[in-house]
């Protein structure tokens, strides 16, 4: 069972809009499915309390034929036995009950923000399984969340919603000089978002909010990798891709992250997005071998954290990948190889920067919603930036390597430039020099280094 607190929405009741707790979530091997008078359905837990014409009583004994308070008749019950997740409002104000889909409801429970894609799949066939059913959401802006994508795409004509705004001045009373004294009282970034209904980013975040409220997500043009990987613009034989990758552990923590940007002219652009917190490590080396290959050979970028360094080298090793990036780091005063990019202070602090000048100065153009919505809680902490509590940054990071590799004119020049864009050779024979031990051989004449023998011992002595 997972339960969460919360205090941004209310629920509808039978007196009116209410408070209420949070939202549980269980998952059970029972439940029922319960059809209506009006064809729609109520799938709920044998326990679940459905108020009826005399008093609330639990789904497994409720009978066809039977009315809700609502007026709604009972026309079938099913009974299934299949493993199925189920949510629940806690605490709901003055009465504990309410109203979904014109039936009443007893002890229901919350979700979390992070949780609000499978909340909105497993609520919405239900509730719109009727004809007569409506869904009705009412929020002042939080940032640029799942609210603002179902709002935004309810403007554009692109879901069933109809949208509508209600000013600070539709209310009687409120005038110039009351809204001067709030700004005044709470700050105009906090007027903004309460009074003026404007979605803007959190305080303090990188890109300023003026950008963030310019930038314009829009609808892949195919989602595939069930739904985690999608495509904004398909691969073109003439442009030249780089795919910068973050790693995470695959235990539904950290996601693994890819981002897909043209850099054949600027604006550069953002053209696919892989989005996943339960692949594995050793599943992601194949992934990236698939994307990169189906964008050109993209150039392969990643961020060389322990996980990482592990997953560019199966890329290397397993997949023999052939146009993978490689930098080096001093260590004990000498210079070591690897695959990918380390991020340190110094090298995040460049990217931030760069990033920040990329966007707010049009050279990078980026159109997925989830990476907008993450750099819109992408905020300032200490002397870096990072998410928000409660909200992620994976989306991000490869765009801040994307900037420290991009404002490195020697890099560019050296993996980007067409007459040197294949570094394979170079980069396995750097490599493996670093990490191979140095061999031996022993004849009839003694023990032998071959580093050290002059003689073609690779055919003489195998």
């Amino acid at each position: 069972m997972q339960y969460e607190e919360q205090s941004d929405y209310e629920v509808l009741t039978a007196n009116g809009w209410k408070d209420f707790d949070g939202i549980k979530e269980t998952s059970r091997d029972e439940y029922y499915k319960i059809t209506f008078s009006d064809d729609s359905i109520l799938e709920c837990t044998p326990e679940h309390k459905i108020k009826t014409l005399f008093d609330f009583t639990k789904a497994e004994d409720v009978s066809i034929g039977d009315y809700t308070s609502t007026g709604l008749k009972i026309i079938n019950i099913e009974y299934i036995e299949e493993t199925e997740n189920f949510y629940d409002l806690i605490n709901v104000a003055d009465g504990h009950e309410y109203i979904t889909n014109n039936v009443t409801s007893h002890n229901c429970a919350f979700i979390d923000n992070n949780k609000w894609e499978s909340f909105w799949a497993s609520t919405y066939p239900t509730i719109s399984s009727s004809k007569e059913a409506k869904i009705i959401m009412s929020s002042t802006p939080k940032g640029m969340n799942h609210f603002y994508k179902l709002y935004t795409d309810g403007e554009n004509d692109k879901n069933g919603f109809v949208t509508c705004t209600v000013l600070w001045d539709r209310v009687p009373g409120r005038d110039e000089a009351w809204k001067d004294k709030t700004i005044s009282e709470i700050g105009l970034q906090k007027f903004q978002q309460e009074f003026e209904c404007l979605f803007l980013g959190s305080a303090g975040t990188l890109i300023s909010g003026t950008k963030l409220q310019n930038l314009v997500f829009t609808d892949p043009e195919e989602e595939t990798f069930e739904d985690k990987f999608k495509i904004y613009e398909y691969p073109q034989e003439d442009r030249k891709y780089v795919l910068f990758a973050d790693f995470g552990e695959g235990n539904s923590g950290d996601y693994t992250t890819n981002q897909v940007i043209d850099v054949t002219e600027r604006p550069w652009k953002q053209v696919a997005t892989y989005r996943d917190n339960e692949l594995l490590y050793r599943e992601a080396s194949a992934l990236l071998n698939k994307i990169g290959i189906y964008y050109n050979n993209a150039l392969v970028i990643g961020e060389a954290n322990t996980i990482g360094l592990a997953i560019l080298d199966s890329l290397n090793d397993d997949f023999e990948y052939e146009n993978l990036f490689y930098g080096d780091i001093l260590e004990n005063n000498k210079n070591v190889d690897y695959f990918g990019i380390k991020m340190t202070k110094r090298s995040k602090r460049i990217g931030n920067s760069y990033l920040k000048e990329y966007i707010e100065g049009d050279n990078l153009a980026l159109c997925d919603f989830n990476t907008i919505g993450e750099l819109s809680s992408y905020i300032k902490k200490k002397n870096s930036y990072e998410a928000e509590e409660g909200k992620t940054d994976d989306l991000v990071t490869p765009l801040v390597l994307f900037s420290y590799f991009m404002q490195n004119k020697e890099l560019v020049e050296d993996w980007l430039d067409s007459t040197t864009y294949n570094k394979r050779d170079k980069t396995l024979q750097a490599i493996e020099d670093n990490l191979l031990p140095v061999g031996f051989f022993m004849d009839g004449e003694g023990l032998h280094n071959m580093e050290d023998d002059e003689e073609d011992w690779s055919g003489e002595y195998f």
